[in-house]
């Protein structure tokens, strides 16, 4: 994939989900949190830290 594609795939597809039953649904939506792409959304290291 050339760099400006990637970089449209990047801007304008949702993020990458984890795969079911791998990982613990816990774990999944801390991911999930790292990966909002809008940033009022992404959580901040406070809350990440406060995590369980």
């Amino acid at each position: 994939m050339a760099i400006f594609e990637l970089l449209d795939y990047i801007v304008n597809e949702p993020p990458p989900k984890l795969p079911a039953g791998i990982f613990s649904d816990e774990f999944k939506d801390f991911v999930d949190r790292c990966l909002k792409k809008n940033p009022s959304e992404r959580a901040d290291l406070k809350m990440l830290l406060l995590f369980n």
